[in-house]
């Protein structure tokens, strides 16, 4: 790059990771135009997720280079072994009479079309960095690639974990591996998906599962998950009373699963607000204030039987021998009489469930 003004002519160039340097230190002798103590006490923070590598040339390599990520914002840390696109770049100490360069690092080029590791596979001597391990803990995993739909704009880390921007999708003419697991009436209307863990095989396309993904949060605008159930997988516990059913339903919806989830209000209140209902709904047991909780929650209309009862008892005459008598004062009777009607809630409920 000149330091003519004016003259901001970039060219890339492919080069191929020989080491990653995520403690933001690297060997200085490898560009000397960038001064950096070595000691973990002085590391930069602005040069973070730096890498070493090389460009490749006819036949050759380059001597090795020192490049940072091109963009923060949405960072990307490549592994040995991988092809990247570098260009030079100004420097942070650049000025106006002086405009100093280093190098920038873009995307991985996705040379095996591997969502996991993306090295030219199976030819160590085809690389730089020979047979060298990806990483210093990195190890490849077989992970699917998502199908993509028309319109989609997929985000996929290397281990099967991925957002998925898409909407509903008209199928019927496309000819595509894997099917959406999703349907809808209107093509078009939006559904965004976070799964992580998804299913994978080799050398095949996946899409998400609401019930198999390992946790996933759906957001949709008008799709049905017509593969949802709720209840475990022993023992299905689906709506009934509220329809349509949970794989039914065909407005917006935030869906959550994974094997356990947790709600943490760190300063205030938890609400949950829904017009219609609330549910609990489990095939196990519901505690309330602790996981340990012990005293059992009491049958509304079993209580109101048993009281209405004794009553009842109190009004009957007493007899001792040849004698009968009653209560003078049966005031608090009519009194509990009335207060009894009170005792049901009409909008608050639970299932009997005995021992």
């Amino acid at each position: 790059m000149s330091n003519t003004p004016y003259s901001n002519a970039i060219s890339f160039y492919i080069a191929e990771v020989t080491a990653v340097n995520p403690s933001n230190t690297y060997d200085q002798s490898i560009d000397k135009e960038i001064k950096q103590k070595n000691e973990p006490t002085d590391r930069n923070v602005k040069n973070i997720y730096m890498i070493n590598c090389s460009i490749i040339q006819t036949g050759t390599w380059s001597p090795p280079i020192v490049a940072k990520p091109a963009d923060l914002n949405s960072s990307k840390i490549p592994l040995v072994g991988e092809h990247v696109l570098v260009f030079r770049a100004y420097r942070a100490d650049s000025n106006v009479e002086e405009r100093k360069t280093e190098w920038f690092y873009l995307t991985t080029l996705t040379i095996s079309s591997d969502i996991n590791l993306n090295s030219i596979p199976g030819v160590a001597d085809a690389r730089i960095s020979g047979s060298a391990a990806p990483g210093n803990s990195f190890k490849e995993r077989i992970i699917s690639n998502l199908q993509q739909f028309e319109g989609d704009i997929l985000l996929q880390g290397r281990w099967g974990n991925s957002i998925r921007f898409g909407s509903t999708v008209a199928t019927e003419n496309l000819k595509i591996e894997k099917q959406p697991t999703w349907s809808g009436d209107t093509p078009g209307d939006p559904i965004t998906i976070i799964s992580n863990n998804h299913i994978n095989e080799a050398d095949s396309f996946e899409t998400e599962h609401v019930q198999d993904d390992s946790a996933a949060i759906y957001l949709t605008s008008t799709q049905r998950l017509e593969t949802l159930t709720l209840g475990s997988k022993n023992e299905k516990n689906p709506l009934r009373v509220f329809t349509p059913s949970e794989s039914r339903f065909s407005k917006s919806q935030l869906i959550g699963t994974a094997d356990r989830i947790i709600l943490k209000a760190k300063t205030d209140v938890a609400i949950i607000d829904a017009p219609s209902a609330i549910i609990l709904n489990t095939t196990g047991e519901v505690r309330i204030g602790s996981d340990d909780a012990e005293i059992s929650m009491v049958h509304g209309d079993v209580l109101l039987t048993v009281l209405q009862k004794i009553l009842n008892q109190l009004n009957v005459p007493i007899q001792a021998a040849h004698l009968t008598g009653t209560f003078l004062d049966k005031s608090n009777i009519s009194s509990a009489q009335r207060d009894l009607q009170k005792l049901l809630s009409s909008k608050y409920f639970i299932k009997r469930q005995t021992y």
